[in-house]
C-alpha cells in the first residue's frame, strides 16, 4: 500500500556505522585508491563493538588500518588509469581560486597529465 517496507532505526543506525567505518578505513591509505577490504572491515566493527571508534592513517599508525597496497590492486589501478588515458579521458577540475590554475596546470603537467 505505502511502499516497501521501512528499515528501523536499529539497521539505519547500523548501516551509518559500518559506512562510517568503511569511510575511515578507506581514508588511512595513501593515494586515491583504498586498499581497506572485508577482513580490515569485519575487524574495525569487532575492535570498537559498542564504542566510539578512533581511527588514524598511516602517519600515527593506530587503529586498525588497512595493510597496505595490494600488488593485485596496485596492478589494476594502474592498467585502468592506463586504459583511460589511452581512450583521452577528460579529467575535470574546479578551483575555487582561478589564481591558482597555471601552478596546478604546472603541476599535472610534471605528473604527466596532458593539459
Amino acid at each position: 500500500a505505502g511502499g516497501p517496507p521501512r528499515p528501523s532505526a536499529a539497521v539505519l543506525t547500523a548501516a551509518c556505522r559500518r559506512g562510517d567505518l568503511l569511510a575511515a578505513l578507506s581514508q588511512s591509505t595513501d593515494g586515491d585508491m583504498s586498499h581497506a577490504s572485508g577482513a580490515d572491515l569485519a575487524a574495525a566493527e569487532r575492535r570498537f563493538l559498542g564504542k566510539p571508534a578512533h581511527l588514524n592513517g598511516p602517519a600515527g599508525n593506530r587503529g586498525p588500518v588497512a595493510a597496505g597496497p595490494v600488488p593485485a590492486l596496485v596492478k589494476a589501478e594502474e592498467e585502468t588509469a592506463s586504459r583511460l588515458a589511452a581512450q583521452g579521458v577528460l579529467a575535470v577540475a574546479t578551483l575555487e581560486d582561478p589564481g591558482h590554475a597555471e601552478g596546478v596546470i604546472r603541476a599535472l603537467a610534471a605528473g604527466g597529465v596532458r593539459c
